[in-house]
């Protein structure tokens, strides 16, 4: 696919103009870089009707892949709910998923905290801390959780762990395996598995990798990524572009790493386009452009010449609409943060709102650059809002936490506090 007439390439660099609309945090949680880890999950976990911060330490090895090692649950206020684990058996880093999530898994209403650490699955009662039970997984099955909905019952009730990056397992709630892929279609597995149900009967299809597998773990279909000579390809992310009354017309867009390339497939497993020759890695879907509900693709690519790295902006024909050159774009989202009834483009490492040809429309009020971003409500609004780390995310030095009260009368609703059971990095 080509560029638009109208392509722009621009340059963002430092940090947006002081005298742009500024977004300030409602609240800023500090974190202690002795306990808490640079993961970090939101949600009402003692069902206050408040969110609460829970952050995981990670230990990992050439040898063994990396696992949790203690979690700390903390208030808005800072003070320390529980904590679980021995924060000295790992670290604060991060710079991939950390397997701990926060899920009503048993769907009593209330929330569970569900870790991995080395060799097991770990159910901690969400208000106290407290183990409700231990689950056997094989040792290197700790890259990261997520939950699927594979029997229809309007619940996520399995779960799906993974090692990195060859097999995958869904488990049924009492532990037992509902099914283990390997090598999905002869391919490294995703990431993060992501769920959906593609064919409309209730029950969650899984994106393993190159391949989706049906609520049984049969694969229904493998798209070939793109031609490019490196045998480590696997995917980065998925996000549903268009849902449709069958699968057909369905559209994903997927990124391709080490293939190098960025996909639309439809529902069928079909390329509908494809780009080639880039490291896409994180994908955001928004109605960026004004007056246009047409959905855009926002999506960061690294390892470039010369160290230049970008925001691309694609439509949903695979045509380039232009590129924003910064200095670290990698995690970003796509929200309208400043009301103007069209999504803007928030960039967390540059503390800084764009519009969808690169301009700087805001700014966000941080002490330092961003790491993590995360959408939901934050604040008890029903809004969807932000949460935002800062400080160093390998040692936690200055490590915080930012929420943002994103209200108003386009600000988009959600019933859900917190960033919800399958929070990603990809």
């Amino acid at each position: 696919m080509g560029r638009a007439a109208d392509f722009f390439d621009v340059t963002c660099s430092g940090e947006p103009p002081t005298d742009l609309p500024t977004l300030a945090p409602a609240v800023s949680v500090p974190l202690s870089r002795d306990l808490d880890g640079a993961w970090f999950v939101t949600g009402d976990i003692d069902g206050d009707g408040a969110i609460e911060i829970v952050t995981a330490r990670n230990d990992s090895t050439d040898t063994i892949p990396p696992h949790v090692t203690s979690v700390t649950a903390r208030k808005l206020d800072g003070s320390i709910l529980w904590q679980w684990g021995d924060p000295t058996a790992g670290g604060f880093r991060l710079g991939y998923d950390v397997a701990c999530q926060i899920h009503d898994w048993d769907g009593d209403g209330k929330a569970e905290v569900i870790l991995l650490t080395r060799g097991e699955l770990v159910e901690l009662d969400g208000a106290t801390g407290r183990e409700r039970r231990r689950i056997k997984i094989p040792d290197d099955a700790t890259d990261c959780v997520n939950f699927a909905d594979l029997d229809g019952v309007g619940h996520r009730g399995q779960v799906i762990v993974k090692d990195r990056y060859y097999n995958v397992y869904a488990l049924d709630y009492d532990g037992r395996l509902r099914w283990h892929i390997a090598w999905p279609g002869g391919h490294r597995t995703a990431h993060q598995p992501y769920a959906m149900d593609i064919d409309g009967d209730g029950r969650e299809e899984v994106l393993v990798g190159y391949g989706l597998a049906d609520p049984d773990g049969k694969l229904r279909w493998t798209f070939t990524p793109p031609p490019y000579p490196e045998p480590l390809g696997h995917l980065d992310a998925c996000r549903v572009f268009r849902r449709g009354p069958s699968p057909a017309d369905w559209r994903l867009v997927c990124t391709c790493c080490g293939h190098r390339g960025i996909v639309m497939l439809d529902g069928e497993g079909r390329i509908q386009w494809a780009l080639t020759q880039r490291h896409y890695e994180s994908i955001d879907i928004g109605r960026i452009v004004p007056g246009d509900p047409t959905p855009r693709i926002v999506v960061d690519v690294g390892q470039e010449p010369n160290d230049q790295s970008l925001l691309m902006v694609i439509d949903g024909s695979g045509t380039q609409l232009g590129r924003i050159m910064m200095e670290h774009p990698r995690l970003h989202t796509t929200l309208d943060a400043l009301g103007l009834g069209y999504d803007q483009i928030l960039q967390a490492d540059a503390r800084g709102v764009l519009g969808h040809r690169g301009q700087w429309l805001g700014r966000i009020d941080l002490p330092g650059a961003g790491n993590t971003v995360q959408k939901g409500d934050m604040t008890g609004s029903g809004c969807v809002g932000l949460a935002i780390s800062t400080g160093d995310s390998e040692t936690g030095d200055g490590a915080m936490i930012h929420l943002f009260d994103i209200s108003g009368p386009h600000a988009t609703k959600t019933d859900i506090l917190g960033c919800g059971e399958n929070f990603t990095l990809y």
